[in-house]
């Protein structure tokens, strides 16, 4: 079996990499994730899936600053802002009404995202000690090895989210300026 590989066989895929590039399921009313973050629940798990969901979309560059808008004046101004518009849509969809009330005048997906990332995203100390309380009580009991190993794991990756490793800042471990080894060991 041989596969054409000429422009024009290949070209209709070079579309689905445009980020401007909208198909027809790519609905305002569209969920990008089936929990909706209502402030109490996990906000950085909420936040994970629904960047999962636009990167799933080639769209999270409207939120991570990437996809910049055009000029007002560019061809591709306005099918920016109905992407832009489409994403904010989207994110308002995934969260509680109360929540997405009080993001309706961000001006884009970006200021709206980085807007729940300020108030929600803040690193929670309690929800970090709950964590590693909980990590140190978990035991196999009857559990399987593999029940075990995976309720470990989770609570591992979870306390990693919320207090990552830190890493070099400076981008030279031999003449490391940023104290990077002090913080290891520190945590």
């Amino acid at each position: 079996m041989s596969f054409d590989t000429s422009a024009s066989a290949v070209a209709p895929y070079a579309v689905l990499d445009d980020p401007l590039y909208i198909s027809n399921t790519d609905q305002p009313t569209l969920k990008l994730t089936e929990i909706k973050f209502n402030g109490n629940n996990s906000f950085l798990q909420w936040k994970r899936e629904v960047y999962n969901a636009l990167i799933a979309k080639n769209k999270e560059g409207f939120v991570d600053g990437t996809c910049r808008a055009p000029a007002k004046t560019a061809n591709t101004y306005h099918q920016w802002r109905r992407c832009d518009l489409l994403i904010m849509r989207w994110i308002t969809n995934s969260l509680e009404p109360e929540i997405g009330e009080t993001l309706k005048y961000a001006a884009s997906a970006k200021e709206m995202w980085l807007e729940l990332l300020d108030r929600y995203g803040q690193v929670n100390s309690l929800e970090i000690y709950s964590l590693k309380k909980d990590l140190g009580h978990i035991t196999q009991d009857n559990a399987s090895l593999v029940e075990y190993y995976s309720k470990m794991k989770t609570a591992w990756e979870s306390l990693d989210e919320l207090d990552p490793i830190p890493y070099c800042t400076c981008g030279a471990m031999t003449s490391c300026t940023c104290q990077l080894l002090k913080r290891i060991l520190e945590r």
